[in-house]
């Protein structure tokens, strides 16, 4: 892969009425459960940690299991149950696009999130995150900033 070729020159603009960053002051054990367990999932792949998604994937499709999200819960489920990182970052793909339309139906979950899209990712290219640095998921270590803000929803 070749950093050039992530599209950094041709970033979106975030919409006027995305949410900003995070406030500092907030912290991750104040967030909803279900935004903890996707963070932490998403956190993981950027760091290559295969085992670690595992976990936190098995976690998240609990916590969204609790919630009645079963679109999100199965869409994790499949995260946990891949052989590699490659497999688990296209699952990814998949909880993401459950996460964002569970968002979309539970405004008050948005708070402090931002919306990144990696042009380079296979799959659905979106991703969010509780704070910036962008950290990319679907690249991880060896393009974590590859991708551009974009909307909040699916």
């Amino acid at each position: 892969m070749v950093a050039g070729a992530c599209g950094k020159a041709a970033e979106e603009a975030p919409p006027a009425n995305a949410p900003a960053a995070a406030p500092a002051e907030v912290k991750k054990a104040e967030r909803p459960a279900l935004v903890q367990g996707y963070e932490s999932l998403r956190d993981r792949l950027a760091d290559d940690d295969l085992a670690g998604s595992k976990k936190a994937a098995l976690a998240l499709a609990e916590t969204a299991t609790q919630g009645g999200e079963a679109a999100l819960s199965e869409a994790a489920k499949q995260v946990e149950a891949s052989p590699d990182l490659d497999k688990a970052r296209l699952a990814f793909g998949e909880v993401s696009k459950a996460y964002l339309t569970v968002l979309d139906k539970k405004p008050e979950l948005k708070a402090g999130l931002v919306a990144f899209r990696c042009p380079m990712a296979e799959g659905y290219q979106k991703w969010v995150q509780v704070d910036e640095p962008m950290k990319n998921p679907y690249m991880g270590k060896a393009m974590l900033e590859c991708g551009s803000k974009v909307e909040l929803a699916p």
